[in-house]
Parts: structure tokens; sequence; C-alpha cells
């Protein structure tokens, strides 16, 4: 089959989306890729279907258990043959996809996982590697190291697979440290502006509690954004009794997470209080508002972040809130980690996009 046949076959489409067949052309041709699109571009996509065709096995490195689910349980729909490895599994759970992996065609792991002794001794050889969301190989530098240590487990492979990385946002600075983290070897880099014509920007300064009492007066589906999980759970005890609200943060269970992202998911105006742990991947089509309640420590947390309204290409708005306790509370953030200097000129860039008068044309410098 061709590779429209492919996907006609597995997604149902006729064509491609630009820039879609020219990565998928180069992934086949066994070069490394790195993909920065914005959201709701058709990522995964470009990587799936290489997979497809490729022999072998496709090892997706990916950060949150939530959206490993989200992607196996998609493939599975499509009879596609996927599994996924985390820690909410038991040893009997995977140790039977270690001793049937010869019948996976995706299997989605942390980057954690990469430094198990046991994955190492089951997983020698993959023909495909690809790094999900690689814009959080940052955070390797302060809390999740083995994302820096990607590298070491390409060079104990058998054979070298090829490397495909894919995110929506990423300045050159950062570019740099994902071709150095992850062993890519000459990649072909696609870097589209993480620009949505259907995605508006607006800033309010000072009065956050009244602001947001207002813009959730409008009753649309949101996700409100907080730094610390603290004012996430404040805020959620604050209106879950006069909307259907929900919450969602790394301290929470699983099982709890879980149930709170498919009760939003399925809700028609239903709002979320989140730290930035909720986003990556998701995949809700309707949500019509993004309010940053805090303020982003990076430009590119403020676009991801952003980019989660409006996939179905309806109107939508993200909100920034802007104060200085915002300020403040972003500054915390940046003194309990490392490349404090680095992390002050991101933030001071995201102030300076608070106060740009063309945020669309800010943006556009920001990332070319």
């Amino acid at each position: 089959m061709n590779l429209e046949e492919v996907l006609k076959k597995y997604y149902g489409y006729d064509e491609f989306r630009k820039p879609q067949k020219e990565i998928i052309e180069q992934i086949l041709k066994k070069r490394d890729t790195l993909t920065i699109l914005p959201t709701g571009s058709g990522k995964s996509i470009i990587y799936q279907i290489p997979g497809l065709i490729m022999p072998g096995l496709v090892l997706v490195v990916s950060p949150l258990i939530s959206l490993m689910k989200d992607q196996v349980l998609n493939l599975k729909k499509r009879k596609i043959k996927a599994a996924y490895i985390s820690s909410d599994l038991t040893m009997n759970e995977i140790n039977h996809i270690y001793r049937n992996k010869d019948k996976y065609k995706f299997l989605y792991v942390s980057a954690e996982r990469l430094e198990n002794l046991s994955f190492l001794k089951n997983i020698k050889e993959i023909s495909l590697l690809v790094i999900d969301e690689a814009h959080t190989i940052k955070w390797g530098a302060d809390f999740r190291k083995s994302l820096y240590n990607i590298g070491n487990f390409v060079n104990k492979l058998e054979k070298r697979p090829v490397i495909a990385c894919f995110t929506a946002t990423l300045n050159r600075r950062d570019i740099e440290l994902i071709v150095n983290k992850t062993c890519l070897i000459n990649p072909y880099l696609t870097n589209y502006l993480p620009l949505k014509n259907n995605l508006k920007y607006k800033v309010y300064f000072n009065k956050k509690e009244l602001r947001l009492a207002k813009i959730l007066e409008m009753k649309e589906k949101a996700i409100i954004y907080t730094l610390t999980r603290y004012k996430a759970e404040i805020l959620y005890n604050k209106y879950n009794k006069i909307y259907e609200a929900y919450i969602y943060h790394g301290g929470m269970s699983s099982k709890d997470k879980n149930l709170n992202y498919q009760g939003f998911r399925s809700s028609k105006n239903g709002i979320i209080f989140c730290t930035n742990s909720f986003g990556m991947g998701i995949d809700i089509t309707n949500i019509r508002t993004i309010i940053l309640y805090d303020l982003p420590i990076n430009l590119a947390d403020l676009i991801q972040q952003a980019g989660r309204a409006g996939r179905d290409g309806m109107a939508c708005c993200c909100y920034v809130l802007f104060s200085i306790d915002s300020i403040e509370t972003s500054l915390k953030f940046i003194y309990s980690a490392g490349e404090q200097k680095e992390k002050i000129k991101d933030l001071n860039e995201v102030v300076k996009f608070c106060y740009s008068k063309n945020k669309s044309e800010y943006i556009r410098e920001h990332f070319n």
C-alpha cells in the first residue's frame, strides 16, 4: 500500500495535511526528525504511519501515563496492536508484554522505564524511537533526570533506530538541547510557528479573582491553569459548588485523575482546575476558554497551554491574569530549580508578551 492507502485504511482520511507526508517520507528514508507543529496538527499520524510500514517494534517515550493510555486506546480502536508499560501495571502484566513483544507494533513507556534493567534486558532492538512532547526534555534539568539520559538508552541498543521527536513549541536553545540529549543525527527539522487563527489572547492586569469570576460567568468549557497544586485545590473548592468543576494535578491518584479527565471530557460546559500536568496530548476538541491564573515561567509553556483550546477550529480565547503575585509565584518556581539565569530570561519574555500590543507578531518573532 502507498501512504495514502495506509492513511485511508487506518485513519479514514483521503489526504495528508501539510506537512505530514514529507516528514513521514523522511522517517521512511531512515532519517532522524525533529517536528515542531502546533497543537492539533496531527503529529501522531506522522510517526504512526511509518511505524506501521517499517518492520519491528516502535517505542514511544511519553511523559504522562494518561497520554500513553489515550494513544494505546486510539490505536486499538483502529485494530493496531499497541501496549504501554507503567507503574499502573503489575509485574505479571509487564512480563506478559515482554513475552509477547513481537505481537505489538507500538509500545509506550516513560523515560524512566528506559533505565529499568528488566526493560533493557527485554527490549534490545526497535525500528523507530519516538519522543513525544519532546519539549519536556527540559524537565531533565530539574526533576526528571531520566529525560536527559535518553541518549544513553539509544547507545545500549543492539542497532541504532531512527529517532523522531515531536512537540508544539521550541525556541532555538531548546532545539539544540533536544538534538543533543536524544542523539539526533542530522535531523530533518520541521518548524511551524505556533499560531492558531482561531485563538485570541487577552491579558488582564490585577484583580485576578474578580477577572476569573467574570470569565467563568460566560459558562464556556474552560481549563484554568495554576502553577501549584495548592492553588488548584483552593480554586476548585471555591467554584465546584457553582459550576460543573473538575480538578487535575500530579498529587492525585491515577484513578481520580482519570475520573476527572473523563468527566471534563464528556461535559458540555465543564471547567477544570489543573497544573500543567493536564494538557499534553489531551484531545478534547470543544474547549473554548483557557485561563492562565498564574504566569507560566516561559513562553513555550504559555503557548502549549493556550493551544488546548479550539482544536475543532471554532473561535476560542486564552486569558492571562497578570499581577505582581503571579510573578512572585513564578520566581519561586525558578529559584527552587537549576539554570536560574536562563529561566529568568524566559520569564522576562512572558512579561514582554503580556505587555506587547501585537501578541501574534511577538510570538512570530520569538519562535521564528
